[in-house]
């Protein structure tokens, strides 16, 4: 029996990809996976669920979580709304 792993990794229960039939290295080598992503919140939990064939064991390391997303935070939204407020304020003022 060849020995393998299937690894599945999800983000607050959806899975956001997988890699099968990973084989031990015999050389020292690592392997490289990226999974993007758009979660629906700012806080959740990732989970890696790691199913082995034969005699293998799946180590993790240096996993990182990067937002590539320009979309701003949403207090940014209301500093803007407010501000565009006070301008419509000022504007409305000076009409009187």
């Amino acid at each position: 029996m060849v020995p393998n792993i299937n690894i599945a990794v999800s983000f607050n229960g959806d899975e956001v990809g997988t890699l099968i039939n990973v084989t031990p290295s015999t050389t020292g080598h690592y392997y490289f996976a990226s999974f993007p992503f758009t979660p629906l919140g700012t806080a959740g939990e990732l989970l890696f669920t790691v199913a082995t064939v034969g005699d293998s064991t799946a180590l993790f390391d240096d996993v990182t979580v990067t937002s590539t997303s320009a979309v701003p935070e949403p207090t940014t939204y209301l500093a803007d709304l407010s501000a565009l407020g006070m301008l419509g304020l000022l504007g409305w003022r000076k009409r009187k």
